[in-house]
């Protein structure tokens, strides 16, 4: 990520034209508003465009940009849209939000206006769900994982497909990533 974060702040010195191109899930809108923040203090930028989208035609359930062919996704370059003052605005607001030592941050950034980031406000409260939740103290995905495993023994490709992402209001997480809180569960009192 460090490396990533390099090229990134270089970015708009090297290039005329940058075109983000996200979907609707907490991992890409975390990136984006990341990316944003990092942008926004800019006094030149080149030239800004952003591809966002929730959907697709043809897809039943859309969740990210991976399940479209090369095809389909020229289809979204006429599409983007030039980011605005207000996108990297709210970047930045979202981004020290995320950042923040306790969850009240993004509470108040929930309540505020997120139109021009429409996908944030979704992404922010599934961000919200993965915290240890006051009852048990579980995630959502852990709640979903174990309500997957209570109909008896699973593999970790079949919970994934079930909790990861059929069940999962808004999927987010790859498949590495869910097999860590797997894990985590396994090892846990």
């Amino acid at each position: 990520l460090g490396e990533a974060y390099w090229r990134l702040g270089r970015a708009p010195g090297r290039y005329q034209r940058i075109v983000l191109w996200f979907e609707h899930d907490l991992y890409d809108q975390a990136a984006l508003v990341r990316i944003l923040a990092t942008f926004a203090p800019r006094d030149s930028l080149p030239r800004l465009e952003l591809i966002c989208i929730d959907r697709f035609p043809g897809v039943a359930r859309f969740v990210g940009l991976g399940q479209l062919t090369a095809q389909q996704l020229a289809t979204l370059l006429p599409k983007r849209k030039p980011v605005t003052r207000r996108q990297l605005a709210l970047g930045v607001a979202a981004w020290n939000a995320l950042r923040a030592d306790t969850p009240y941050r993004l509470e108040e950034l929930r309540e505020a206006d997120l139109g021009a980031l429409p996908f944030l406000g979704a992404a922010l409260r599934r961000h919200l769900q993965e915290l240890p939740w006051l009852d048990d103290g579980l995630s959502l995905t852990e709640r979903l994982i174990l309500a997957g495993l209570a109909k008896g023994p699973r593999t970790l490709d079949d919970l994934f497909a079930e909790a990861g992402i059929r069940r999962d209001p808004q999927p987010f997480m790859g498949d590495l990533f869910f097999r860590a809180v797997v894990r985590d569960l396994l090892g846990a009192p």
